[in-house]
């Protein structure tokens, strides 16, 4: 049975992750603008952005390219590297709108896409979770071969874990209805790039929708993902999530 979710008023707060990038947090930073033009030509009201500093070894950088009270930018410091998934998870919890847009420093999608996601969380009242996917594009959402063929394995591995019916689940580009997700978060065990499967996982486990919406991929030009490093340890938390009860 599906759980029940209320009627809420349609406020939003973008949440970043960013580790070592002042250069594409400062672009960001600057792109924020189109995201309130795209809020409120959707009838949103938009509260701002929190970048979330993952323990950077140049945080003074990235303050010095993301702070500004006049953009209604917020910026929150892990004292050390937790990982993307728990970056993530501190901006949401720390968000009071009834809604947040993660996306990945890169912009790879453009934040006006917001309105995809938005449309898409409107029309089905049971959907917790709405999730930006490069599904299907071409030129493989801008990915080396190498990149491509582990994502296909790891698409493979990631319906064992729950995600069946959810093409991309690691694209950086998603939205969340706190009132369904703030549990959620708060039950998350998966701190690094596997933390989108456990996610999935659990919002579907409490009784609430997870939808998949194609989006416009740019391709980002830099990525803290390491393919052999971060990919073992993708596995690992893999092989945990599917052991979760």
């Amino acid at each position: 049975m599906f759980g029940i979710i209320l009627p809420m008023e349609k406020s939003l707060t973008l949440v970043v992750p960013v580790y070592g990038t002042p250069s594409l947090a400062g672009k960001l930073a600057m792109a924020l603008p189109s995201l309130r033009a795209a809020a409120e030509s959707c009838g949103w009201r938009y509260d701002g952005c929190i970048f979330v500093d993952d323990g950077s070894p140049n945080a003074e950088e990235i303050a010095g390219a993301v702070s500004s009270e006049a953009s209604g930018i917020r910026l929150l410091r892990l004292e050390r590297n937790r990982g993307k998934g728990f970056a993530v998870k501190t901006g949401a919890l720390a968000a009071s709108s009834a809604y947040v847009l993660m996306s990945d420093c890169d912009m790879s999608a453009p934040l006006e896409e917001f309105a995809k996601l938005a449309e898409a969380a409107e029309r089905d009242p049971e959907a917790a979770m709405v999730c930006g996917s490069r599904h299907g594009l071409e030129n493989g959402g801008g990915r080396g071969p190498l990149r491509r063929l582990l994502s296909i394995a790891f698409a493979g591995l990631t319906r064992l874990a729950g995600t069946g019916g959810i093409h991309d689940t690691q694209c950086g580009f998603k939205l969340f209805r706190m009132d369904a997700m703030r549990p959620v978060f708060e039950s998350l065990h998966t701190e690094r790039f596997a933390f989108d499967v456990e996610l999935i996982r659990r919002t579907r486990r409490a009784g609430f929708r997870v939808l998949e919406v194609p989006v416009l991929w740019r391709g980002g030009k830099r990525s803290t993902l390491h393919v052999l490093r971060d990919g073992t340890r993708m596995l690992v938390d893999l092989v945990r999530i599917m052991a979760m009860k």
